[in-house]
């Protein structure tokens, strides 16, 4: 295992030197991820994030969507938004920091054209589409919530 996950890694047995450590995501493999952790470093600070999205009000519950996404945690990123009941038919993976080419949102825009659904994917991930027919791709903005932000400020004040 390497920390963080993205592009900037580092041996997990590093958690040896830390004081804090954030786990983010959608609480998903919580307890499993914190006794991995404590197993290296049982007087590390554990902090939980959470991914939140903050436009919600741009979707519609009752219309269907295809979901696409080149980041890290694909999962993370469809579990948030099964969280918020959107329906979703299908969801296509990238590679993480992926390029995306016109025939890639060619095909995208074609699967959900058959399947009459709308398109959401991520903010990150609509940026990269610079110069490419987005007009009918909608992101979800998310920010990252720390559930425990009382206890993280005490500890480094």
């Amino acid at each position: 295992m390497t920390i963080p996950a993205g592009p900037l890694r580092e041996d997990i047995n590093n958690l040896k030197k830390f004081e804090h450590v954030f786990l983010n995501g959608n609480l998903e493999n919580l307890e499993k991820l914190k006794q991995q952790v404590l197993k290296i470093n049982p007087q590390i600070n554990i902090h939980v994030g959470k991914y939140e999205a903050i436009n919600l009000e741009e979707f519609n519950k009752d219309d269907k969507y295809l979901i696409f996404s080149g980041i890290g945690n694909h999962k993370t990123f469809i579990s948030m938004i099964k969280n918020y009941e959107l329906n979703i038919l299908k969801n296509i993976e990238f590679p993480d920091h992926y390029q995306y080419t016109e025939n890639d949102i060619n095909h995208i825009l074609k699967e959900a054209n058959n399947l009459n659904c709308k398109i959401i994917t991520t903010e990150k991930d609509y940026l990269r589409l610079e110069g490419l027919k987005k007009n009918d791709i909608k992101f979800i903005k998310s920010e990252l919530k720390i559930i425990d932000e009382e206890k993280f400020i005490k500890s480094i004040i």
